[in-house]
This record gives C-alpha cells, sequence and structure tokens, in this order.
C-alpha cells in the first residue's frame, strides 16, 4: 500500500505500520438492483490500535498546527475505551492550540459495546468538535441518492 501512495505521490511519513497486524479487510457486494452490502474482516487491524502505536506521539506531534483534523464514529469505535480517551485527549490539546475537529457522527451500533458507551464518548467529541458532519443531515440538507434511483447521466 505505501508504494502505491508513494508513486501517487503520497507523502508517508507519518503513515504508522504495524508488522504483527494485517490491515482490514472490505468487500463490498451488490445485488441485482444496485443495493449494496458490506462484509468486513478487520478485528484485528492495526488501525484498532492506533493509539497504543509506539510513534502515535510522532504522529500526534506533526499534527499540531494543522487547519484541521477529521475522524469518524467509527474510529471510534474500533477503539479499545482507554485508547478513546487517549485520543479525546489528544484532539482536546491539539484544538486548544488552534487546529479545527471535524467528527463525522456516522455510527455503527455493531462496533460499540453498549448504546451507552457510544453515547458518552460521542458527547465528549461533540463537545471538541468544530465541524460535525452528520449523514442524516446531509442527506436531509442534500437529498439522498441510492444505487436504485441515481440519475442516468444522459
Amino acid at each position: 500500500m505505501l508504494q502505491h501512495w508513494e508513486a501517487e505521490g503520497v507523502n508517508t511519513d507519518l503513515v504508522l505500520s504495524d508488522p504483527d497486524r494485517q490491515p482490514g479487510l472490505y468487500l463490498i457486494q451488490l445485488d441485482d438492483t444496485g443495493e449494496r452490502t458490506f462484509l468486513y474482516w478487520r478485528n484485528q487491524s492495526p488501525a484498532r490500535y492506533l493509539v497504543q502505536h509506539p510513534d502515535f506521539n510522532k504522529v500526534s506531534k506533526a499534527l499540531q498546527g494543522t487547519d484541521m483534523v477529521y475522524l469518524s464514529g467509527i474510529t471510534l469505535a474500533i477503539l479499545p475505551p482507554e485508547d478513546r480517551y487517549r485520543l479525546i485527549e489528544t484532539l482536546t490539546k491539539l484544538r486548544q492550540q488552534g487546529t479545527e475537529i471535524a467528527f463525522d457522527s456516522n455510527f455503527r451500533s455493531a462496533l460499540w459495546e453498549s448504546t451507552n458507551a457510544a453515547r458518552h464518548f460521542y458527547q465528549l467529541v461533540f463537545a471538541i468538535t468544530d465541524l460535525p458532519w452528520s449523514p442524516m443531515m446531509m442527506n436531509r440538507r442534500f437529498g439522498v441518492i441510492s444505487m436504485k434511483n441515481k440519475p442516468s447521466p444522459d
């Protein structure tokens, strides 16, 4: 993956890798009507251990002075609870230094240990969020286009 990103001109200096874990695998299946079904194999993905990575502090420091940091509800959900607190602490410090926080509230109940846990961590993140992004909010504002009612390209 790194080689492909570098070939596209993407700076990979801050990409964290884990020699003991494989990236998650995602599969999207389309049925005859164009409806999508998603399959995931990500339980041991290195993304789940992002905050525990030995170089996480290096990335945190590199984010100082950036305009914005984006994360999603899925990012929160896949982390162990103690790592969620550490991530939120890191984001809080960045925000205090002037970095805006963008949060896509994409919620997947199957990834959370409980609804109460999700509610708790969402409240913590929304308290430091400058740019909230809600799929439902955007769908209401701009309308929903699914594969079934996608406009024809003519």
